[in-house]
């Protein structure tokens, strides 16, 4: 990689941390601080010694949880929240092929063909497919 291409990548990198931040502490701040002060000790364990338990792991008592809930509501997430976060992606998308249009005109291509809001909304799919089938194995 040339010396111009990686500024460029750390250009685009500060601002993105920056407003990853703010996001996060946007949503931190939705919870109480207790909880997100005993997450970010369990986070800060298991970077320490990963022999802890994982904090990213599903525990048995979540996957029973999250197939119930699969059987009570046909779905794992409500349709509106998914639709809701599918129409601000694709917001983003026209932006970013707008901005696409204009590299394409300078000769940069795109990276991939397939969408965030297509790769998300399948990777939700999978996610709740998996969760699905992990709780249906602990239950036979």
């Amino acid at each position: 990689m040339s010396g111009r291409h990686l500024r460029s990548k750390l250009e685009e990198a500060i601002p993105m941390s920056k407003k990853h931040r703010a996001l996060f502490n946007a949503l931190s701040s939705t919870f109480p601080k207790e909880t997100v002060d005993e997450w970010t000790a369990m986070v800060e364990d298991w970077q320490e010694d990963t022999s802890k338990p994982s904090p990213f792991e599903e525990t048995v008592l979540g996957m029973l949880i999250c197939i119930l809930s699969a059987i009570f509501t046909d779905c794992l997430f409500t349709e509106s929240t998914q639709d809701d976060v599918e129409r601000e992606l694709l917001v983003e998308e026209k932006a970013e092929r707008d901005r696409e249009r204009v590299e394409l005109v300078e000769g940069v291509r795109p990276i991939h063909e397939t969408t965030a809001s297509k790769f998300l909304s399948m990777g939700l799919d999978l996610e709740n497919q998996q969760c699905v089938n992990i709780a249906l194995s602990y239950l036979l």
